[in-house]
């Protein structure tokens, strides 16, 4: 019964949350529409999320989560919520570091980035000024995935689950509320990026305080 609900659990978030993507995708499509905004901004979001695959969801979750749950079950709780603790202490430090020297070397990384940029002077300044505001969601969303293995280890999937709705709701959001208020849609689809990420990042703490 216990896996059976759990199962039913992240299904039924999992599919909201494509209800909510396929939503936020078509505000994407009918405000971006397709030009050099829609190039940057999807510069500007590709960017975090390769580091996120990179740091958060890839050798890392494949590291801590095992580990985890060892002390988990070896040495209590408390053991491994401090074990948790360290890491997050450690991760945090080394990826502010890490976005305050990715922000600093943003117009050379954009040659690498998206090195087709480089002959049109207005997109690719535009694709610097986007990706300086999504950049830091990676900090957000690389402690997203640590909270979310701690939660998972300890049975508590309904929250992690649920958190890819954030995003959507908060791009959502930013697409139909902020656009009118902004220099162009662009502008409101990276904020609402970075906002996402704090708001997925609240969220799971609260989870994992509760």
């Amino acid at each position: 019964m216990v896996l059976l609900r759990s199962i039913i659990t992240v299904s039924s978030f999992t599919f909201l949350s494509r209800i909510f993507g396929f939503i936020r995708d078509m505000l994407v499509a009918a405000y971006l529409g397709a030009g050099p905004i829609a190039d940057a901004c999807f510069v500007a979001f590709k960017m975090p999320n390769f580091f996120r695959r990179l740091f958060a969801e890839g050798a890392f979750s494949a590291a801590f989560v095992p580990l985890f749950s060892a002390k988990l079950i070896d040495e209590g709780k408390s053991s491994a919520l401090l074990f948790a603790g360290s890491v997050i202490s450690i991760m945090t430090t080394f990826l502010v570091v890490f976005v305050i020297i990715f922000q600093i070397a943003m117009p050379w990384l954009m040659y690498v980035f998206a090195p087709g940029f480089a002959d049109d002077a207005e997109k690719f300044g535009l694709a610097i000024d986007l990706t300086r505001v999504t950049f830091p969601y990676l900090l957000f969303i690389s402690l997203v995935s640590l909270l979310g293995g701690v939660l998972n280890s300890m049975g508590r999937f309904a929250a992690v689950a649920a958190t890819p709705i954030i995003l959507n709701l908060f791009l959502i959001g930013a697409l139909l509320l902020a656009t009118p208020y902004l220099p162009n849609a662009g502008h409101a689809f990276v904020w609402g990026v970075f906002l996402a990420g704090i708001g997925e990042f609240l969220w799971l703490v609260y989870a994992c305080h509760r």
